[in-house]
């Protein structure tokens, strides 16, 4: 049945919960990847590259990734962020992943970084737009006078 219906499909174990730790760690390194897609593209930007092309290099080399394709095509060269998944989405799931690993005595120190990252946009109006707006609030930050 479940192959009528996905393209991909694992058996995991006989754990009913196995699939959770799956989605949890698959959107962990969503997230740390759509942040690393914000600032890099931002560093390039500041350097003058022209973003599509860098896209159309880094497409092609080791710096590709779904979610750099996703969220650039999709939002980041639109400048468009209505919601695939939505940043408080993302928030709750890497919240779930950290409690996860404190489950298990696990401390993952950049867990906390990331986790932050994200609630700090969240707190500026990005909870509801697409977790790729995290570009846009990369752009912000970087405008803002510095003490």
């Amino acid at each position: 049945m479940l192959d009528l219906i996905g393209q991909n499909v694992f058996h995991i174990s006989e754990d009913v919960g196995a699939g959770s730790v799956v989605k949890l760690v698959n959107n962990y390194f969503i997230g740390y990847y759509t942040l690393a897609v914000a600032e890099a593209l931002t560093l390039a930007g500041e350097m003058g590259m022209d973003l599509e092309q860098l896209f159309s290099i880094l497409n092609v080399s080791y710096g590709q990734s779904r979610i750099y394709e996703r969220n650039w095509k999709l939002f980041i060269s639109k400048d468009f962020y209505e919601p695939g998944f939505t940043t408080r989405l993302l928030i709750k799931d890497l919240h779930l992943a950290k409690d996860m690993a404190a489950a298990k005595g696990l401390e993952l120190p950049m867990t906390d970084v990331l986790i932050g990252m994200y609630e700090k946009a969240a707190e500026r109006g990005y909870a509801g737009l697409d977790m790729a707006a995290m570009y846009r609030y990369i752009q912000d930050v970087k405008n803002e006078p510095r003490a």
